[in-house]
């Protein structure tokens, strides 16, 4: 996908032999991608999206809201990846001593589309 403007993009890349991806669609004006395909070494049918998410909070709430509501329309296991401007923590920030609203936002989306955090 394309940069926009002056941030960065999202470049997927694999091995066709171990993923053979059936779809591919686009979301929220480039900020997400969406592959589906089959993991070859399981016959796994899923979905992986990789996001990168604005740092305006208004976009970034926008970004939220589709992922929450887009996970009620995936029948297969769907992994979620990608930068979300966001952190779980003050502690992950250099100077952060508080928990500001989109922290605690991002929480909610994590909870709500059931994920887990990996370092």
């Amino acid at each position: 996908m394309p940069s926009l403007g002056l941030s960065g993009c999202i470049l997927c890349i694999w091995n066709p032999a171990s993923f053979c991806v059936s779809n591919c669609s686009v979301a929220i004006k480039g900020r997400i991608l969406h592959i589906k395909g089959v993991l070859s070494r399981f016959n796994l049918e899923c979905m992986v999206s990789f996001v990168y998410a604005p740092n305006d909070g208004l976009l970034k709430k926008e970004v939220r809201n589709y992922l929450a509501s887009f996970k009620n329309s995936v029948s297969k296991p769907w992994c979620l990846a990608g930068d979300f401007n966001e952190t779980l923590s003050p502690l992950d920030m250099k100077g952060s001593s508080r928990i500001s609203s989109s922290m605690i936002s991002f929480k909610k989306l994590l909870t709500v589309v059931i994920l887990l955090n990996f370092p």
